[in-house]
């Protein structure tokens, strides 16, 4: 047993050498040991394989993990703009979430899905992101597919995977109008619903590089104008009548903000 301990920490040190030449490289380990030689060589290769399939499986979710973190951060390196908006609709979510009487677990869910709900947007060209005219149409055609691609990505890390339907649903309609499949009413997921309230409303007083933001009590108007339309308008009237403070301004709690 200690002879193979030492065989597998002299190929994890040569590993780590080599993965300075080729980022991304793994490997995987599995030992099995007969003390009282009554266990056949058979058996011990499969405790051996199986032991190895158990820390493959744990350390390509913690690899996943660290992918779904580059990526985000990808974006963000892109977009500055992108960066401050996700982070912001996180908070709404978050806040939202919690003033419709939704659990912890729920809340926390939030959080993180609302800071993740453009993650699709990594594919989309710079040039694109920050245009400071108005989108042609095959460009608008891109920008709508974020939604499917960050639904992708989210969906093959396990600990994510839960999120993708909400991010792939945030920009359906309340009256089926969306994409990308035309859902309507609750059939879209609550927090796909949350999520797009507070996107909308986050990009309405934000500024672009094609026009001014507005003030809020015009986005307001806007989310009450479109309320069975665009938006849940239960969703809406939480958002307007308890979570905006007196002066229509957002001012996330605590709890509303993610811990790194």
């Amino acid at each position: 047993e200690e002879e193979a301990r030492l065989r597998i920490q002299e190929v994890r040190e040569a590993m780590a050498r080599a993965a300075l030449r080729v980022p991304g490289l793994s490997v995987s380990f599995g030992t099995a040991t007969s003390t009282c030689g009554r266990i056949s060589r058979e058996e011990l290769l499969a405790r051996a394989e199986d032991q190895m399939y158990q820390y493959k499986t744990y350390e390509e979710t913690s690899f996943r993990n660290k992918g779904i973190t580059l990526v985000m951060n990808a974006l963000f390196i892109k977009s500055r703009r992108e960066m401050d908006h996700s982070r912001r609709v996180s908070a709404i979510c978050g806040a939202i979430a919690r003033d419709l009487g939704q659990g912890e677990g729920d809340v926390k869910e939030l959080l993180v899905a609302g800071l993740v709900h453009d993650i699709g947007k990594i594919g989309i060209p710079e040039g694109i992101l920050n245009k400071p005219g108005m989108l042609e149409s095959a460009e608008m055609s891109m920008i709508r597919s974020h939604s499917e691609a960050g639904a992708r990505i989210l969906a093959s890390v396990a600990e994510f995977s839960g999120l993708a339907q909400y991010i792939l649903c945030h920009h359906e309609h309340w009256d089926g109008s969306g994409y990308p499949r035309g859902m309507s009413g609750q059939d879209i997921p609550l927090p796909s619903r949350i999520i797009a309230v507070a996107d909308a409303f986050d990009a309405m007083i934000s500024d672009r590089p094609y026009r001014k933001g507005m003030d809020s009590a015009r986005a307001v108007r806007e989310l009450k104008d479109y309320a069975g339309i665009q938006f849940d308008p239960q969703v809406v009237d939480v958002f307007v009548t308890r979570v905006l403070g007196p002066a229509g301004e957002f001012v996330p709690a605590e709890g509303d903000i993610l811990k790194e």
